[in-house]
């Protein structure tokens, strides 16, 4: 049996899920399944989250500061061929509602062309842009534009 932290948006904290391997059921079923239970966690689990990239302004590249992220997901991938993982390109509210899910679009492709240059099949991987259409925080300030400014991954 191996555990995995999924951190799920709207949520502050990360449950750790204990994934069973079972025949019948996807691993995205079984994490849903298991939101659903109340979870614990003990000392020998191992790790692993979904966790979102940010992007400078009016940018769609990759920062340095992320591309461990997107290896630990790209790894996640590997160990588990059935999942898919859908990638939401995010922007914050300045520009226009047409611009924006342009460079949405633009930041999803750079996080999957990325993970596709990690080894991970491009089958895998679907993206969409919501341009500023869902900011992840309400707020006018440099602050709540950069968490806005980003690329959520979801399991499928």
């Amino acid at each position: 049996m191996s555990d995995i932290a999924v951190s799920v948006r709207g949520l502050s904290k990360a449950y750790t899920i204990a994934h069973e391997q079972e025949k019948h059921a996807t691993l995205a079923e079984t994490v849903l399944a298991r939101l659903k239970k109340p979870l614990r966690r003990s000392k020998t689990e191992t790790f692993w989250a979904l966790k979102d990239i940010n992007f400078e302004y009016d940018k769609s590249d990759i920062r340095e500061v992320d591309k461990p992220k997107l290896q630990a997901i790209a790894d996640f991938l590997k160990a588990y061929p059935q999942a898919k993982i859908q990638i939401a390109g995010n922007c914050d509210e300045r520009g226009t509602v047409e611009y924006n899910l342009a460079l949405g679009e633009r930041r999803a492709h750079a996080a999957q062309n990325y993970l596709t240059g990690l080894g991970v099949a491009e089958a895998r991987l679907s993206s969409i842009s919501y341009g500023k259409e869902k900011p992840e925080v309400q707020g006018h300030d440099e602050a709540s534009w950069l968490i806005n400014r980003n690329c959520q991954f979801t399991l499928q």
